[in-house]
């Protein structure tokens, strides 16, 4: 039975699932939909509250689907937007909510709205996206780097400007200044909440506002590049990353949300100034709940998550003493290490995809009240002791600021730390 001081996501489990290596169901070798539903009753035995599903849109895989070429739609490996009612209808009955992904910085640089917005500097879309022409001498608009390495801008020879992209090139950064571009994009909200999810994770959602005109960023002569291909890493990130005007965006996003009933909406948010950081919970706790980071072995090395960085009591009070015990949830998440042998001994199921991205699956669970629910429930035996379970001890990240916790599971069992760090490095030039 759930506390009425606190609200589902505060307190229950919430379980990632990577479509691509959660469950095949038609021999394919790719994780999709179909395959969640099959799962369905053995997330209910591990007793998950909700699924929080990575993003199954329509994608050229640029970047594992995170770069959408259809924001309504599901890309034909993983089903279609039957399947996805299906699966919304089936985990309802059991009780599970349904959190899905939303990439709201960028788009695939084949979805539709790019593709128009490059055809021409007339066209009514052209503004839907970041366009800057050369400096005089013909060098790029600005000196900001990609995170992926190099540089952010990318030339297209047939209009003769750049575009901007965040991540990579064909990821380019959609211009939310554009009342329209803010218009559509919601719509994207509500194309999903009319169909029944529980919410969404906000990707990136920190860099939706960028600064007026574009400067340079200052150098940092403190950081140590990756390799020489590194911009991104020496650069103090002034005006490429989070803006006041992101507030707005974000203070509107809860606002439409919130007209659906018991939602959430967890935003993706690096930043390295706590007093920032705090921010995105709004004045009135009006914006994200909760803001979600990363843990500081899994940081980039240009900054680490404040509230994970500084473990002195004055950070935790501080931001306790900003939003209150109920509200200062924030999830993060913490890799629990196997040993090699381990690994090796990892065997799969025949019917389960087995993409190297297997291990981002995790799992939400909550670390303060809900902890100690489950670990009376375990020790009073309601918990059946055959089924798969996760591990009941408190995950090392775990503090007064952070109500939740994310571990990686892989068939009930706790995982190494997924592989997309390596797939990060080899963008990013590190390894070959």
């Amino acid at each position: 039975m759930s506390d009425p001081q606190f609200r589902w996501w505060q307190t229950g489990i919430v379980y990632q699932i990577y479509p691509r290596s959660f469950q095949d169901s038609n021999g394919d070798g790719v994780g999709d939909l179909p395959g969640i539903v099959s799962r369905l009753d053995y997330l209910v035995d591990l007793d998950v509250d909700a699924i929080w599903i990575s993003p199954f849109y329509k994608s050229p895989m640029a970047d594992f689907g995170y770069d959408v070429a259809d924001y309504c739609d599901v890309d034909p490996i993983f089903g279609t937007l039957a399947d996805f009612d299906h699966l919304l209808e089936e985990a309802h009955a059991r009780g599970i909510k349904v959190i899905i992904d939303w990439v709201p910085n960028h788009t695939s640089s084949e979805h539709p709205w790019f593709l128009e917005s490059r055809s021409s500097r007339d066209n009514p879309k052209r503004d839907w996206y970041i366009w800057r022409d050369a400096k005089p001498d013909g060098s790029r608009p600005n000196n900001w780097g990609s995170i992926f390495g190099g540089p952010a801008w990318e030339w297209d020879e047939a209009t003769q400007q750049y575009y901007y992209h965040y991540f990579v090139k064909g990821q380019p950064d959609l211009n939310w200044a554009n009342p329209e571009v803010v218009k559509a994009m919601t719509d994207v909200l509500r194309f999903w909440l009319q169909r029944g999810v529980d919410g969404f994770r906000m990707d990136v959602v920190y860099l939706l506002a960028k600064y007026p005109g574009m400067p340079d960023n200052p150098i940092n002569p403190d950081a140590t590049p990756l390799n020489e291909n590194d911009i991104f890493g020496v650069q103090h990130h002034v005006y490429d990353s989070i803006q006041p005007e992101v507030h707005r965006y974000t203070r509107m996003f809860r606002q439409i949300t919130d007209q659906y009933g018991d939602t959430v909406i967890v935003g993706e948010v690096w930043e390295d100034d706590l007093n920032e950081w705090i921010k995105f919970y709004g004045p009135e706790g009006d914006e994200i709940q909760p803001p979600v980071q990363l843990p500081p072995d899994a940081a980039p090395r240009s900054g680490t998550p404040a509230w994970l960085a500084r473990r002195s009591m004055s950070s935790r009070t501080r931001c306790l003493s900003s939003r209150g015990p109920t509200t200062s949830s924030a999830i993060t998440t913490a890799p629990v290490r196997r040993p090699a042998s381990a690994v090796r001994r990892r065997r799969a199921s025949p019917k389960c995809c087995c993409s190297p991205y297997a291990a981002r699956r995790r799992c939400i669970r909550a670390t303060n009240w809900a902890w100690r629910r489950r670990k009376s429930r375990a020790s009073s035996g309601s918990i059946h002791g055959n089924q798969p379970r996760h591990h009941a001890r408190r995950l090392p990240h775990a503090d007064a600021v952070g109500r939740f916790s994310i571990c990686r599971v892989q068939h009930g069992r706790a995982v190494a730390p997924c592989a997309s760090r390596s797939h990060m490095a080899q963008r990013r030039g590190d390894v070959g």
